[in-house]
């Protein structure tokens, strides 16, 4: 098949059950149209239109790559269809040929130069990339208004996606400056026993994940990552020369700790984990940058990938369930870890299925997408009730926060909360 000119970056990429990198093109080719996708994506669930379909996703590709159909007559279309995808993974996971249509939509993306992001929202992820002093002063701003109330006084002259963050988040945020200051733990170690890569909304909005994630994990010298960027966003929603800078960066600090042996590098995010763990993938044409890059990519580890104490905590009458949204990557075995850690403490308790067909959109998307994530939460609500459950542990930071919030207006009894926060039973 001949590749379109206007599809210039071949999706070098491999995911589980494909032995070698995948071209954007023959990957496309790789559909048999058979439909296993179509019921696991919770775009196609709610839409109910072929389109919408990652199967439909895939058939549009190959219009497009075999040039039957060109990009300007259906720009709207392909600009509904790419917005909608959550890039959930969802559908890789049930394809027989492991197709990674979330990979594919970001280069469709790229190519046809859309950028989903607001732009204000552009902006402030570009202040907070060059001038990180300066994001913490205008967000350290932003919070202390949103404290006293002034936020709620204007919030209908705020951007869309700052509206939504505002709905989402907790009303006092506990930063992870104050986190580590209130417990004395330093945020730097010239000889550290581990490196710690902590999610954008641990260090600003939920400082208390970081250090129950250090205890669980034994870390007792940590040297905190701050202000670094694994590339996961500018890989979503930015260039691959601005992703494979940040890896390069990354990589870089990574090594100079592992002088003497290979350091741990924790991350608190399913996300962020499993970009990380994909790292070689992201080096497949460069040799050099992808030896190194798997021997960075032993050495990630997640909170569940550390065994947690037996607790004394009473979990009689309550139920629990487990959250696995995450993005451009199935649920890995982290995902499989947490549910066994949480069998082992709820028993009988514990929701053995998948309690929701909708993962929550993560890793900016709840942001690109504000109505879109609204209306899947609210669906992963109506499962926390039809299931009673009182315990939601979720992988992802951002689905916990979207959680949490749902079900306060939904179904007070529920609390959902990040998988680290298991630790704090055993404190």
């Amino acid at each position: 098949m001949r590749q379109a000119t206007y599809f210039t970056v071949p999706l070098n990429t491999r995911v589980p059950g494909t032995p070698e990198p995948r071209t954007v093109s023959y990957s496309a080719l790789c559909c048999t149209r058979c439909n296993a996708c179509v019921q696991s994506c919770p775009s196609y669930l709610l839409q109910r239109e072929e389109i919408f379909s990652p199967r439909g996703r895939v058939q549009l590709l190959r219009l497009l790559l075999e040039e039957k159909i060109k990009p300007a007559p259906h720009t709207k279309l392909i600009k509904q269809t790419l917005r909608a995808c959550t890039l959930c993974a969802r559908c890789t996971q049930t394809c027989a040929g492991q197709i990674p249509v979330a990979h594919h939509m970001i280069v469709l993306r790229r190519q046809m130069q859309f950028h989903f992001l607001p732009v204000t929202l552009r902006a402030a992820h570009y202040l907070r990339a060059q001038f990180p002093a300066f994001f913490d002063l205008l967000l350290g701003a932003g919070l202390l208004l949103r404290r006293v109330g002034l936020i709620t006084l204007l919030q209908f002259f705020l951007p869309t996606w700052l509206r939504h963050a505002h709905k989402v988040l907790p009303h006092r945020c506990l930063s992870l400056k104050t986190v580590l200051k209130k417990h004395g733990i330093s945020a730097t170690d010239q000889n550290p026993d581990a490196l710690y890569l902590p999610s954008l909304e641990v260090q600003y909005f939920d400082g208390n994940i970081a250090r129950y994630t250090l205890k669980a994990t034994h870390a007792e010298r940590p040297h905190i990552l701050q202000h670094t960027s694994s590339g996961l966003f500018e890989y979503m929603y930015g260039s691959q020369v601005t992703c494979l800078k940040q890896a390069k960066k990354l990589l870089r600090t990574w090594e100079k700790y592992s002088t003497a042996k290979p350091i741990a590098l924790l991350t608190d995010s399913i996300e962020i984990y499993s970009f990380l763990k994909n790292y070689p993938l992201l080096f497949a044409t460069l040799p050099g940058w992808k030896k190194r890059a798997e021997a960075f990519a032993q050495s990630v580890k997640f909170i569940t990938d550390f065994s947690f104490a037996d607790g004394k905590t009473d979990t009689s009458g309550r139920r629990a369930a487990l959250d696995d949204s995450t993005v451009l990557y199935p649920p890995t075995d982290a995902a499989e870890r947490a549910r066994k850690i949480l069998l082992a403490k709820f028993g009988s308790n514990m929701i053995q299925c998948t309690y929701s067909r909708f993962p929550v959109p993560v890793a900016g998307g709840a942001f690109a997408y504000p109505a879109q994530a609204r209306k899947v939460v609210r669906e992963v609500a109506r499962d926390v009730v039809q299931h009673q459950v009182t315990d939601i542990y979720c992988l992802s930071v951002w689905a916990a926060l979207e959680i949490s919030a749902a079900t306060r207006r939904y179904y007070p009894a529920a609390t959902a909360k990040h998988i680290a926060y298991l630790q704090a039973d055993y404190e």
